[in-house]
């Protein structure tokens, strides 16, 4: 095994226990934003839930406020400088005022079976802010109760001021004399409301402890640590989305909805493969991915666009003999008797396989007809043969290939070309089946040359200042672009 393969693999313990609970604070925040309408909807359900409840399981409470306002002096009427220092009096107050010895006293006077906790349950006190008013409210199931507790609240409060501070006096402002029931929409509403707060908050903490637990690839940070390989790029998530006679239309550079950004990434994606051909001549490139739906041949078509953006004369084959998907990408209409499985078995040639699209400036092999055991075709002298006379032909082949976690195809591909690079999509897969991807090439003598991380988000990505640019290319004739782009594939 390689020296990377074994370096790796003695960091395997430390890494599980390190890497894994690690986290950008950012990251909370994106995935709450991911899920927000799961929380929304979990919320919502909880809260509804608790309303129901709240009606059905409604008591009535009767509540009854009194009002007292604290002085310096023996009197109610005092100074302003006597004034200042009366509220400054009142927070000292409310905390004596609910201590464990003036709840004995009340449920002494009134003569109640009552805790002093439970009496500290039902009474709060509050000061009007910026006066040295202060009022008790009590709320318990018997409106009688409500009233005598309140009141005995007030009269005995001066007792235990005397004895515990020795400092002001309370006058009663205004007695309880009765109390009010609490109503059942307000019980149920508040339970409602307090239902879908608890929900929510449950709902956001378990989605993110469950994201932050998976192990996966969510950043270039975790390419180089979690897979010890180099980023060879990062493409964000291509937000803006069509449908044209109800078929999606897939992420293209050259689209007049395409970002700012996303162009920007298949930029620095070629100016990456430009700067390894100058240095190494490396010209044939095969793009592949540990499974499906990673985004590897959208990459392929955008980076083989990018190069003909260039000035670069470039090939795109379709080199996916099960499930191929370049001409659904490009519009093109395949020929079942044409194609590199045509080529290959020697059924037809290879200028004739070659179709010139024109309307991305580019040239295409298709698959052609479908194969169940391409791996022969792939690793046939036909193929090692169809090559050399394309580095003749171009100045750069891109080859879409299969996923290669379950198959050997990829691995076929990257002994006859120069670039390997693997597609991993941002928060998709785990890392063991990634390292697993990894592994399978190393084990075949060949190698990984870089991964570029697919479908990131903006935050995430490190390309948020790319914003300002977002609309850099408008939507100037969006429809009759596309229009044109797919009248071949709708004929």
């Amino acid at each position: 095994m390689s020296e990377y393969t074994s370096s790796r693999r003695n960091d395997e313990a430390f890494e599980e226990k390190s890497t894994v609970f690690m986290f950008n604070p950012k990251d909370l925040l994106r995935i709450v934003f991911k899920w927000w309408i799961v929380i929304l909807v979990v919320g919502l359900c909880v809260g509804i839930i608790s309303f129901f409840y709240g009606r059905i399981s409604y008591a009535p409470t009767y509540k009854a406020q009194a009002t007292m306002i604290v002085s310096t002096s023996n009197s109610p009427q005092q100074s302003y400088s006597n004034l200042y220092a009366a509220r400054n009096l009142t927070n000292s107050y409310q905390i004596v005022l609910k201590s464990t010895v003036l709840m004995e006293e009340i449920a002494k006077d009134l003569q109640l079976d009552i805790s002093a906790s439970t009496l500290k349950n039902y009474i709060s006190i509050s000061s009007l802010s910026g006066t040295e008013i202060m009022r008790v409210s009590v709320v318990t199931p018997n409106a009688n109760l409500s009233v005598q507790i309140a009141n005995s609240f007030v009269k005995l409060s001066q007792k235990v001021i005397d004895e515990k501070l020795g400092v002001g006096y309370i006058f009663s402002l205004d007695p309880a004399t009765h109390a009010s029931m609490s109503s059942i929409r307000q019980n149920a509403t508040k339970k409602g409301l307090t239902g879908f707060g608890v929900g929510a908050l449950l709902c956001a903490v378990i989605l993110i402890a469950i994201e932050l637990l998976r192990d996966t690839i969510k950043t270039s940070d975790d390419i180089a640590e979690k897979l010890h390989m180099r980023t060879f790029g990062v493409v964000p998530v291509y937000k803006k989305r069509m449908q044209i006679n109800g078929k999606e239309i897939i992420p293209l550079i050259d689209s007049p909805s395409a970002e700012f950004a996303f162009i920007e990434a298949y930029k620095n994606i070629r100016a990456r493969i430009e700067t390894n051909h100058a240095r190494t001549g490396k010209k044939r490139i095969v793009v592949s991915s540990a499974v499906e739906k990673e985004g590897k041949t959208t990459v392929s078509v955008n980076i083989a666009m990018s190069l003909v953006q260039a000035g670069k004369k470039v090939i795109l084959i379709d080199a996916d003999l099960r499930k191929p998907s370049v001409n659904t990408k490009l519009g093109l209409r395949p020929h079942r008797e044409l194609g590199l499985r045509a080529i290959l078995e020697g059924t037809s040639t290879l200028q004739e396989s070659i179709i010139h699209d024109e309307i991305h400036k580019l040239d295409v092999i298709l698959c052609g007809r479908t194969s169940q055991s391409p791996s022969e075709l792939l690793a046939s002298d036909a193929m090692t043969q169809m090559l050399e006379e394309l580095d003749q032909m171009y100045d750069y082949i891109i080859i879409d290939s299969p996923p290669s976690s379950f198959l050997t195809d990829a691995v076929l591909l990257s002994r006859l070309c120069d670039l390997t690079l693997l597609i991993v999509k941002h928060d998709y897969l785990p890392r063991e089946i990634i390292r697993r991807t990894i592994d399978e090439y190393l084990d075949a003598g060949t190698k990984i040359d870089g991964v570029i991380l697919n479908s990131v988000g903006y935050s995430t990505s490190g390309l948020g200042y790319y914003r300002y640019g977002s609309n850099y290319y408008g939507s100037y004739r969006k429809r009759k672009y596309y229009s044109k782009y797919y009248s071949k594939y709708n004929d």
